[in-house]
């Protein structure tokens, strides 16, 4: 399916909201580095969630509303993917 790479991204972006620094976080700095860059003019030595060490009480990801469309649209497409058999009308 075409949408698994988004989708994966996706399951990257929700692992790092339940639990901050970890596989996922490291994963996820590879594909979107931009994710977790500090705004023009601030550095402050390391990405805002190394910096925060929690994602919870922060704004640590930089998740756009453009960024949410997109993983809902890749959503849609994958349910749009599944073959006609897997529905069940029960």
């Amino acid at each position: 399916m075409k949408c698994w790479p988004k989708i994966k991204e996706l399951r990257l972006v929700v692992n790092i909201i339940k639990h901050a620094e970890g596989d996922s976080a490291n994963k996820l700095r590879k594909l979107r580095p931009d994710y977790f860059k500090w705004p023009d003019g601030l550095d402050f030595g390391r990405d805002k969630l190394e910096f925060y060490k929690s994602s919870l009480l922060e704004e640590t990801l930089n998740l756009s509303n453009n960024d949410f469309e997109e993983y809902y649209n890749t959503l849609i497409a994958f349910w749009d993917e599944l073959p006609e058999r897997m529905f069940n009308n029960e």
